[in-house]
């Protein structure tokens, strides 16, 4: 049985440095390594869309600066799926959202497709 592993830029950055041998850091490399970290301090989004009874789970998610960024996002990104469905003659559905979670996949936001073709 195998398992298939998907590399993201932080895992195979983390199995470079594991791979290396240790050494002890130098008094200069301290500020330095903190400019040049791999590591975003953003907050993880996961941007799961709903189909009815559906659930179709975001399982990488995408980091944002905020909450308000991420609805930003699912609002362009609604506009691009609506816009992708009546290129192929059909009418959005009406029942479609995102929801978004937070990294322990707690959904702290529903936005449903129809807020992003309603202007603000």
């Amino acid at each position: 049985m195998s398992a298939t592993v998907q590399f993201t830029k932080p895992l195979a950055f983390n199995l470079i440095l594991h791979m290396m041998p240790y050494r002890q850091p130098r008094k200069w490399e301290a500020g330095f390594s903190m400019l040049f970290s791999m590591e975003d301090d953003m907050p993880l989004f996961h941007m799961n869309i709903r189909k009815g009874d559906e659930l179709f789970e975001d399982w990488e998610g995408q980091d944002f600066p905020s909450l308000s960024e991420a609805r930003t996002e699912a609002v362009q990104s609604a506009r691009e799926l609506m816009a992708a469905r009546m290129a192929t003659g059909k009418m959005p559905d009406g029942i479609t959202s995102f929801e978004i979670a937070d990294v322990s996949g707690k959904t702290i936001l529903i936005m449903p497709f129809e807020e992003a073709i309603i202007p603000n």
